[in-house]
C-alpha cells in the first residue's frame, strides 16, 4: 500500500486533477443531463433568447440550452478547486496532504447550494472569482521563481482586475494576498519587521489596484446607473458594537461548523432514495480515504519543515481572515447569512475561508493529541522528574532501593528504558 501511494505522489500534478475531477462528477455532475434553467437563470436566457447574444460579452454566451450551461459550471467548478489547491500547493509546498484536504472540501463546500443556478451563478460570480484565485496563483509562483517573476507578477495584476471589478461579491478577498505573502515569506525571514516589511512591498501593486477598485465601486454605487442593494453601513443599526460581536459569532458558527454538521441530515433517516444511496457512498468513500491517509501518509507533510507545526496556526488565521472578507460585501449591503435558498449564495465569497479554517483547525488539534497521546514527554524525563523532586528528601539508603523498584517495574513496561533508571 505505501509503495502504491508513493508512486501517487510521484504523479501529483496528474492525480490530484483527476481525483478533483472525479468528485466534481459525482457532486454535481450525475443529474446535470436531467437539469434546466433555475431561479435567475429564466429572465437571463429570456434576454439571450429575444435581445440576442451581442448584448452579451463574448466570453459569457455558450449558448442558450440549459444542459450547455450546466457543463460549464461543471467546468468551472472543476478549475476552481484545482486553482485552489495550485495556490495553496505554491503558498505552502511542504503541506502537500493538508492543502489537498483544503481543495477537496472547498470543492463540496455545502453551504453553498446553488451550483445548479449554473447561468445566474457562472456569468456573475464564479468565473470572476477563478480570475481572482488564479492571481493568487500567479503571485505565488512569481515570488518562487526569478526567472518569470516580471511576467508572473504583471498577469496576476491583470487578473485581479479583472475579478475586482467585475463584481464585489469579492472584494474583501483581496486581503488574503497579503497573508500569503506573510506566509512565503516567513519561511526564509526570522525577524517580523523583515516579513512585514517584505510582504507589504510585495503587494503594493496590488494594494493600489485594490484601493482603486474601491474607490471605483464606491463611485459606482453612488451614481444614478447603480439600482440595487443600498449600503449604508455606517447608519445601519447593524454597525453597532452589540451587532458586530453577533455577526461574527455567526458567520464563524454557520461557515465554519454548522454548514460541515448539516450535511448528515441526509443520513438522519434511511429512507432508499437514489440521493441517500449515492450520500452514503461518498461518505463510505471518504472515510477509507481518510482511513488510509491516517493509517499510511507521512503526517501531511513531504518534508520535516522546522515550522511544521505552525501550519495549522498559519490556516486558521487565514481561514478566519478569509471567512470575514468574504461576508464583508453582503454584511455592508445588509443582507443576511443563512443556509437556505437564496441567501446562501454568500458563501460562494466564504467557502475558500471556510475550507482552509477547518483543515488548519483538524491540522492544530491532530498536532497536540499526537503531541500528547501519541508522542507523550519521554520516561526518563518523568523518572528523572520524579527523583528529583519526589525522593531528594530520603535517605541514601532509600533512594537506592526506590530507584531499583522503579528500574525494575519500568523496564517491564518500556523495555530499552532501564539504563535511564540506574542513577535514580
Amino acid at each position: 500500500m505505501k509503495n502504491m501511494i508513493e508512486k501517487l505522489r510521484q504523479k501529483e500534478f496528474i492525480v490530484v486533477p483527476a481525483i478533483l475531477f472525479l468528485l466534481v462528477l459525482l457532486a454535481y455532475g450525475l443529474l446535470t443531463p436531467r437539469m434546466g434553467f433555475y431561479w435567475d437563470d429564466w429572465p437571463f436566457a429570456w434576454f439571450l433568447r429575444f435581445f440576442g447574444p451581442i448584448e452579451f460579452i463574448e466570453s459569457f454566451r455558450p449558448g442558450g440550452h440549459p444542459f450547455t450551461w450546466q457543463l460549464v459550471g461543471l467546468a468551472l467548478r472543476f478549475f476552481l478547486s484545482l486553482e485552489v489547491w495550485y495556490v495553496l500547493r505554491s503558498v505552502w509546498p511542504s503541506q502537500r496532504w493538508n492543502v489537498l484536504w483544503v481543495a477537496l472540501l472547498f470543492t463540496v463546500y455545502p453551504g453553498y447550494q446553488q451550483q445548479w443556478v449554473s447561468l445566474t451563478h457562472v456569468n456573475q460570480e464564479i468565473i470572476p472569482l477563478t480570475w481572482l484565485i488564479a492571481s493568487f496563483g500567479l503571485t505565488a509562483y512569481a515570488i518562487r521563481n526569478d526567472r518569470h517573476r516580471k511576467r508572473a507578477a504583471i498577469l496576476a495584476i491583470v487578473l485581479q482586475a479583472m475579478g475586482l471589478f467585475a463584481t464585489e461579491y469579492f472584494f474583501g478577498l483581496e486581503i488574503l494576498r497579503f497573508f500569503f505573502l506573510l506566509s512565503i515569506f516567513s519561511e526564509t525571514l526570522t525577524a517580523r519587521k523583515d516579513i512585514l516589511r517584505k510582504a507589504a512591498t510585495s503587494w503594493l501593486p496590488y494594494f493600489c489596484v485594490w484601493i482603486l477598485n474601491a474607490a471605483w465601486t464606491y463611485a459606482y454605487h453612488r451614481s444614478t446607473a447603480y439600482n440595487s442593494y443600498e449600503i449604508n453601513i455606517l447608519s445601519s443599526p447593524s454597525f453597532s458594537p452589540l451587532a458586530i460581536v453577533n455577526e461574527i459569532l455567526k458567520t464563524i458558527s454557520l461557515s465554519g461548523f454548522v454548514s460541515w454538521i448539516n450535511t448528515f441530515s441526509l443520513i438522519s433517516t434511511i429512507d432508499g432514495t437514489v440521493t441517500q444511496v449515492i450520500a452514503l457512498g461518498i461518505l463510505l468513500g471518504t472515510a477509507m480515504v481518510i482511513f488510509i491517509s491516517v493509517r499510511f501518509l507521512p503526517n501531511g507533510t513531504t518534508d520535516q519543515h522546522p515550522k511544521e507545526d505552525s501550519w495549522g496556526r498559519w490556516a486558521m488565521l487565514i481561514g478566519l481572515v478569509a471567512i470575514f472578507a468574504g461576508r464583508l460585501p453582503s454584511w455592508a449591503a445588509g443582507l443576511p447569512l443563512k443556509i437556505e435558498f437564496d441567501y446562501d449564495r454568500f458563501f460562494l465569497s466564504i467557502m475558500f475561508g471556510a475550507s482552509l479554517f477547518i483543515v488548519g483547525l483538524a491540522a492544530f488539534l491532530f498536532k497536540r493529541w499526537e503531541a500528547q497521546v501519541l508522542h507523550p514527554q519521554p520516561v526518563d524525563r518523568i523518572i528523572n522528574s520524579l527523583s528529583i523532586h519526589r525522593f531528594k528528601h530520603l535517605s541514601p539508603r532509600h533512594s537506592q532501593f526506590t530507584g531499583y523498584f522503579l528500574a525494575d517495574g519500568m523496564a517491564h513496561a518500556c523495555p530499552g528504558k532501564r539504563h535511564c533508571l540506574i542513577n535514580v
